[in-house]
């Protein structure tokens, strides 16, 4: 079985070779031999393609150059990316030759986009927040902007589906068992329509063992199978394979777009670091992966599960809630987080020093200056008044944000997660027009943890 899980995923890995135009450089661009390839390889980093999304003046000659990227013919040198498998990772992805800082790693569509398991309310077809008098679908009464909204994602096979349901939507309870109950019905609807995907969503980890014994998610696996007339380990492993898996994804980026969650199988297959050589972002509902140092053959490729400004424990809960593993990597195990002292707070004692936290979780925190320390319940009511001022704020509020960061500097420190989000949510308040689909995907995720805060 797990033979037949690796070939799926191999196989899977292979037919994305159309979509990812830069798997088809030629071998002598791949060894570097050429001026040409240096020149394009400039044009292919980050602020290149901020040149073509941006600057209008020389979008025509920008594009020209990434065009060049795809006429490799037929001496492509494949993916960058291979999967391997290990007893103690399982499988995951590592580099399949020496990768530069900057270079794009792959290309991803999802397989499937579901509204968040929350009870807001989204509309099914373009996932916007809607507004209290919202209206529902004339066929099955599910949620929409309006009954005629252009978004693609509530497809007829979904709606007739939900015809035959009861959806009296009219409490917050029944709003979140709506959105649960899509994340299996779009799947199965998907490997319906596209069986040689099934192989694919079986071989996705999900925890389903682990689940099971800690009780996660069995209530609402076992109430959707009865509603869709489904197995409940079907239905368990797909809703594991979310909890486990699934890339936040702003759907629409127009401002304001609405926020959701997508299964990518070969993103998925990155191991976990806090300390990543990749980042990505969503375009035009397409997931694309950059290295972000060079990464030598052989090494893994990894994502962060995490925000990576987010301090260690805040870090730690999410993990451990959400992903059931606890990261002991170099950073999770240095109080200092490698010297960027995110978790630390300002000294009120003696105003230069840092108090770290102890490795002691139970312990005091001393300053590494002049020794003061403070209990872990000062620290803990000091870090969650600081998040609620955030949320009292809100996102977009310019004035109130640059307080706010005055105000953590003052008395969480610079260095403070804390303290970098708000600054970070300022900076996104602050862009005038933002970044198409930037503001949501980040700033309110990057803020949405404080009430789960723990030390």
């Amino acid at each position: 079985m797990s033979e037949q899980r690796l070939e799926a995923l191999q196989q899977y890995l292979t037919s994305l070779t159309p979509y990812n135009p830069a798997w088809h450089l030629t071998k002598d661009r791949q060894d570097g031999n050429s001026q040409q390839q240096q020149e394009e390889e400039q044009h292919d980093s980050f602020s290149g393609r901020l040149q073509l999304e941006y600057n209008s003046n020389r979008r025509v000659e920008v594009q020209r150059r990434l065009g060049a990227l795809g006429d490799g013919g037929s001496a492509g040198c494949g993916s960058p990316v291979t999967l391997e498998v290990s007893s103690e990772c399982g499988r995951y992805l590592v580099a399949s030759r020496n990768i530069t800082a900057g270079q794009e790693l792959f290309r991803e569509t999802p397989l499937v986009v579901t509204p968040r398991p929350t009870p807001d309310t989204a509309c099914l077809a373009c996932l916007h927040p809607l507004h209290p008098d919202w209206q529902g679908c004339e066929d099955c009464g599910a949620p929409l902007c309006w009954p005629h909204c252009p978004g693609k994602l509530h497809t007829k096979e979904e709606c007739q589906s939900l015809a035959g349901l009861d959806l009296n939507l009219n409490t917050t309870s029944r709003l979140q068992e709506l959105n649960e109950m899509l994340t299996p019905l779009r799947t199965l609807q998907v490997l319906e329509a596209t069986p040689r995907l099934q192989g694919v969503v079986a071989a996705m980890q999900s925890n389903t063992g682990q689940r099971r014994r800690l009780g996660l998610g069995q209530a609402a696996a076992g109430r959707i199978a009865v509603a869709l007339g489904e197995d409940t380990d079907v239905v368990s492993h797909i809703l594991g394979s979310f909890d486990t898996n699934a890339f936040t994804v702003t759907y629409s980026e127009s401002e304001g777009g609405g926020m959701g969650r997508a299964l990518l199988p070969l993103a998925a297959l990155m191991n976990h670091s806090c300390t990543p050589n990749t980042q990505h972002w969503f375009h035009s509902g397409v997931l694309i992966v950059r290295a972000v140092c060079d990464i030598p053959m052989g090494t893994e490729v990894t994502n962060s599960y995490t925000p990576t400004l987010w301090g260690t424990s805040a870090r730690a809960v999410h993990l451990a809630a959400s992903k059931l593993f606890r990261c002991n990597c170099p950073r999770c195990t240095d109080p200092t987080e490698l010297g960027s002292h995110l978790s630390s707070l300002a000294c009120r004692a003696c105003c230069n020093g840092l108090l770290v936290p102890p490795v002691n979780p139970k312990a005091a925190w001393t300053c590494r200056r002049c020794g003061a320390t403070v209990g872990r319940g000062a620290v803990e009511a000091m870090v969650r008044g600081a998040a609620g001022t955030v949320r009292r704020v809100g996102e977009e509020d310019v004035e109130g944000l640059g307080q706010a960061v005055a105000h953590f500097t003052r008395v969480l420190g610079h260095t403070h997660y804390v303290t970098r989000e708000a600054t970070h949510a300022l900076l996104l308040a602050s862009l005038n027009p933002p970044l198409a689909g930037h503001r949501r995907q980040h700033g309110c995720e990057a803020l949405s943890h404080f009430d789960n805060y723990s030390l």
